[in-house]
């Protein structure tokens, strides 16, 4: 084997290992997460209600209540747990405390997760849904040359 081709491949290697020590503990990034008991409350009420995911692949976290009208904003592992803060006006969606969906809340569809015993959630309005876009009015002169 060429000796410039072995000093390349440990050059590498080393440059691999180095690359893994000094960036592999940021890599994957990891949200940061809260105790369900370590949050105040306005109530004094030490134990917030919380979800734990129990569907066996991670769930999707959602803008609004709805699989339809609102995106995706992340999604949360099996086992994990999440604030939760309300549900829809149905109950088959809860809201959760979510970082990266708007304004740090997110939606998870109810049969994905339990909540914790005892308890009692407010109802929460869904927010708006995008506007749908305008429908292109046909030419009539357009279909009037097929004619």
């Amino acid at each position: 084997m060429f000796p410039c081709l072995k000093t390349g491949i440990r050059f590498f290697l080393m440059l691999g290992f180095t690359g893994l020590i000094l960036f592999g503990s940021m890599w994957p990034p990891t949200a940061a997460r809260q105790s369900a008991d370590s949050t105040p409350t306005v109530t004094g009420n030490p134990s917030n209600p919380f979800i734990t995911v129990t569907y066996i692949e991670p769930i999707n976290v959602r803008a609004g209540p709805s699989s339809f009208d609102y995106p995706v904003v992340g999604s949360i592992p099996p086992g994990e747990t999440a604030l939760a803060i309300g549900r829809s006006p149905a109950g088959e969606w809860i809201q959760i405390v979510f970082p990266a969906g708007p304004q740090g809340k997110g939606w998870v569809y109810a049969p994905n997760v339990t909540l914790s015993p005892d308890a009692l959630l407010p109802v929460v309005e869904p927010p708006p849904t995008a506007v749908p876009l305008e429908t292109p009015t046909p030419n009539p002169s357009f279909y009037a040359a097929f004619q």
